[in-house]
């Protein structure tokens, strides 16, 4: 399936889109979606799990209680998504913009794996950093002290 196909089902029919990814190989773990413009597309519980979603343009786009698992987002701009218990889990984020993304969730239901390389490059705000910091001092058995301030 071409890649502008791909797209075209995406935006149309997010249901028929996850039914159509788990039946077809060619749109199961090389999905590459490089470059597209999601730009304030509705995505909730859209499966993009191991999509190659590199340079795509996210910003404004909802994907709440979506899948990124996997997902390569590096270089992506997400700016004013809405990542609502997204998962987040192995997610490469390298360089991507998250600046004014509804991350409020960090602390609750979205899962995201607290790497180095999610943080190299990537454009936070410092809500959601703070979020990421609360959901860590949960742990009983120990607490992290920090200041964020601007450079």
């Amino acid at each position: 399936m071409e890649k502008a196909d791909v797209v075209k089902l995406l935006l149309g029919d997010v249901a028929e889109f996850n039914k159509r990814r788990q039946a077809d190989q060619s749109l199961g773990a090389n999905l590459d979606l490089s470059g597209v413009d999601l730009s304030n597309a509705r995505l909730g519980k859209a499966d993009l799990g191991r999509a190659n979603l590199t340079g795509a343009r996210l910003s404004g786009a909802d994907l709440t209680d979506g899948m990124l698992t996997n997902a390569i987002v590096e270089g992506a701009d997400l700016q004013g998504a809405n990542l609502k218990g997204v998962n987040m889990h192995r997610i490469r984020l390298k360089g991507a913009n998250l600046a004014g993304a509804d991350t409020e969730k960090f602390a609750g239901g979205c899962r995201l794996c607290l790497h180095a390389s999610n943080f190299e490059g990537v454009q936070w705000d410092k809500q959601q950093i703070e979020a990421m910091l609360q959901a860590i001092n949960r742990n009983p058995n120990w607490n992290i002290k920090y200041e964020i301030v601007a450079k």
